[in-house]
């Protein structure tokens, strides 16, 4: 596209200024991977998205354009759009640019997670101290229906 030509005067492709068949930009795939997570039964990230209800805003759906006009450019390389709330859709009000570290802090509890002292883990990584065992933690949680601080807290007795 010649220099100071309108975006999508030369190619009507290119009418937005951030995608061409050749030249796409991050935002751009961004977007893109957005409404097929929300949207794309086939997508293999559909159901922890579109198959439990999380939708694009009809606006951002429709348009790309504004979609950036709302988020504008990322900040850096290392941001990608983040659902500030997780139950709820990607809209304006509901989306930010966020690092990974950020995004990690923001996440959905897996059925198998376990929250202590601020920390999320798995429970299959637990290894918690000398005297308290991973599979011990889990007996007292699931089986003993204990709360996790006592589950944690409680040393292992040698019978």
């Amino acid at each position: 596209m010649a220099k100071g030509k309108n975006c999508g005067e030369k190619n009507p492709s290119y009418k937005h200024g951030h995608s061409t068949r050749n030249n796409t930009s991050h935002e751009y795939w961004i977007w893109s991977a957005m409404i097929q997570r929300c949207t794309n039964k086939n997508n293999k990230g559909y159901h922890n998205y579109g198959g439990r209800g999380i939708k694009v805003c009809d606006e951002w759906l429709n348009s790309f354009e504004q979609f950036i006009s709302d988020m504008g450019l990322r900040p850096s390389r290392k941001h990608s759009i983040e659902r500030v709330n997780n139950n709820k859709g990607y809209n304006p009000e509901n989306c930010i640019w966020a690092t990974k570290d950020i995004q990690q802090r923001n996440r959905r509890i897996r059925k198998d997670e376990i929250v202590f002292n601020g920390e999320t883990a798995t429970q299959a990584s637990l290894r918690l101290s000398k005297n308290t065992y991973r599979r011990l933690v889990q007996k007292r949680i699931k089986e003993l229906g204990w709360d996790i601080e006592k589950a944690f807290t409680t040393p292992k007795r040698n019978y």
